[in-house]
């Protein structure tokens, strides 16, 4: 079940990331055509005001399938912590089962627990690399917007950016609770 599950996250956070770099390829490529001319000159053409809001509803899309991916992905954190909790309780049981019939299973019990382990250990890594790329990737995009040609935007466009700039303020992240989050810490907090 937890690889199941791992997989999953894993879809989702790589498909998450194909679509941070598809935003920001088209936050990139919002004025490109336009770079020869000063933001005075671009205030006043209409053209380019209705190029640039075309664009930045096209993000709005974009970034809206990618809210939807990551509550998709934040219902499979959710789900993760009572299989987590369970998974450390009996990791843990097991090895006090260990020391007490190593005596009768011999060598086979030690290589069972390595192998567990060794499982038990790649999934949780695999879990913590998901949560740290999903928050690494919502942080690109706002610099993506920030560093955008913003000044030659009209009102409206400047009133819709700024509300995207506010969602992603600070980067989401994949969280069990309000206390733990998925990323690399959990994973050394872990460990």
């Amino acid at each position: 079940m937890f690889v199941r599950l791992a997989y999953a996250l894993l879809y989702f956070v790589s498909h998450l990331k194909f679509q941070v770099y598809k935003i920001l390829d088209i936050m990139e490529q919002v004025s490109v055509e336009y770079d020869y001319q000063s933001d005075n000159e671009l205030l006043e053409c209409d053209e380019y005001q209705k190029i640039v809001k075309a664009r930045l509803l096209l993000v709005i899309t974009k970034l809206t399938q990618l809210a939807r991916i990551a509550d998709l992905a934040s219902m499979i954190t959710a789900q993760l912590l009572p299989p987590f909790t369970i998974s450390a309780v009996l990791m843990g049981l097991s090895i006090m089962n260990l020391f007490f019939i190593r005596n009768i299973l011999g060598y086979w019990s030690y290589l069972q627990v390595f192998l567990w382990s060794i499982g038990s250990a790649s999934t949780l890594i695999m879990y913590a690399h998901c949560g740290q790329e999903f928050e690494n990737n919502t942080e690109k995009v706002f610099d993506a917007i920030y560093n955008t040609r913003w000044t030659s935007f009209n009102k409206s466009n400047r009133k819709t950016i700024l509300t995207t700039m506010i969602i992603f303020q600070e980067p989401k992240s994949l969280r069990f609770t309000d206390a733990l989050s998925c990323n690399y810490e959990l994973g050394v907090r872990v460990t």
